[in-house]
């Protein structure tokens, strides 16, 4: 058996790891729910009260597709 591991050398690169966190800006949000459609993680959800959308972090992977697909830029990217 074989196994196999790959990973980013963070002293070689001089640099910590990161990580991309997403957030929703609500003054841009209208409530069209296409981030939350293209969600396929279920990490993403619409306010009952607000209509604006929500993004778990504890659910989300970072993959960007709700950023890419949002029509009025209200998802905005953060790395760490």
């Amino acid at each position: 058996m074989v196994l196999s591991i790959s990973f980013q050398c963070t002293i070689q690169n001089n640099r910590s790891p990161t990580k991309t966190y997403y957030s929703v800006d609500t003054s841009r949000c209208i409530g069209c729910g296409i981030c939350v459609d293209s969600c396929r993680f279920n990490a993403i959800r619409l306010d009952t009260i607000t209509w604006k959308a929500q993004i778990d972090s504890t659910v989300c992977t970072s993959c960007g597709t709700c950023k890419r697909v949002c029509q009025h830029q209200a998802i905005k990217d953060t790395t760490y």
